[in-house]
């Protein structure tokens, strides 16, 4: 009776991009990572997360959900200080409408 072997798979490997790795990254991105770092940190090549988004809009989607969620965050840290520190309601003032708020220097 002859041995049944196991076929080597051939071809290209499965893309790092798991379902699981998605939502990792997208949860790193929601703490304020960068998008590129986050998928490094997760074992992702920039460049491999970056075709992926350019090819899943939910993904894309997910990650942009991300980056806002975590500049609402900021922002609403930034905005809590304001009350005992005017050092950051001028920083918020400067930053929000710069065109009235923005230190000019004379050159």
């Amino acid at each position: 009776m002859a041995s049944k072997r196991k076929a080597k798979k051939t071809g290209r490997p499965r893309s790092v991009m798991t379902a699981e790795a998605c939502a990792a990254i997208v949860k790193t991105v929601g703490l304020g990572v960068w998008p590129d770092r986050a998928a490094q940190i997760h074992g992702v090549a920039s460049a491999t997360m970056r075709a992926h988004r350019a090819r899943h809009p939910s993904f894309a989607t997910a990650l942009e959900k991300a980056e806002a969620t975590a500049e609402a965050g900021f922002m609403a840290k930034i905005l809590r200080h304001t009350e005992k520190q005017w050092t950051a309601a001028a920083w918020m003032l400067e930053r929000r409408w710069p065109d009235r708020w923005a230190k000019r220097e004379v050159v």
